[in-house]
């Protein structure tokens, strides 16, 4: 009998641990804020990727799938910043005019659009390396345009909602599902990219053309 009792006391004693243990490890989960959850989980999963191995190479990257477009600069500041909002509070989120709305206004304060807010993000000419490859399979620097604050690599002509940013020109080949190439496309602020996706929308506009490509290489030189 005293030896179930000294049994049980253990037990109760171990439990107490670790309740007091998850209840630290609660306290330390809500003490982290969104965005620490969040660079914590990227950084989980950047390490060296499998076409990085593949060259013989060690830098840190990211494997992933690129469907329609990836973005750098203003676009990705704002689209952050409403991903960040819904992500902590869902609830606010809860029709399809509201979530446009607050992505227009988070947008705006995310990306130096409006007074009191963060500024724009920096000209990425000072931050970003861009490079093609080409058929021989020779690295080339393009430099982007000053005052750019917003490079789009675009896989399918279907940018927010189905506008072509790249538009119709006899200047470059005719974008096709099945061509392998990705087209870029930059913008120099939020009313800029604002401008673009009202007169995409059947006005013929575009937004500037930089090159077609079917590899490229985007090197970051600091954090944006």
């Amino acid at each position: 009998d005293n030896q179930q009792n000294l049994e049980e006391n253990d037990n109760e004693k171990k439990n107490e641990e670790d309740d007091f243990s998850d209840q630290g490890e609660e306290d330390a989960s809500s003490a982290m804020s969104f965005d620490d959850r969040g660079r914590a989980l990227i950084d989980s999963h950047v390490v060296p990727s499998e076409s990085v191995l593949k060259n013989g190479s060690t830098w840190r990257s990211y494997d992933g799938t690129l469907s329609n477009y990836i973005s750098f600069g203003v676009d990705a500041a704002g689209a952050y910043a409403f991903h960040s909002a819904r992500r902590a509070h869902p609830k606010r989120f809860s029709s399809r005019l509201k979530n446009q709305l607050l992505y227009a206004w988070l947008g705006l304060q995310a990306t130096g659009g409006c007074c009191g807010c963060d500024g724009p993000p920096p000209e990425l000419p000072a931050v970003l390396e861009l490079s093609l490859c080409d058929p021989n399979g020779q690295w080339t620097k393009i430099q982007l345009p000053q005052g750019c604050r917003g490079l789009i690599v675009l896989n399918l002509q279907s940018y927010a909602g189905g506008r072509d940013l790249w538009g119709h020109t006899s200047s470059f080949r005719k974008p096709n599902d099945a061509d392998g190439l990705l087209e870029l496309v930059t913008t120099t602020s939020i009313f800029d990219l604002a401008t673009k996706l009202v007169t995409t929308n059947g006005f013929g506009g575009h937004a500037r053309r930089l090159c077609q490509a079917s590899e490229i290489r985007i090197r970051l030189t600091t954090t944006i």
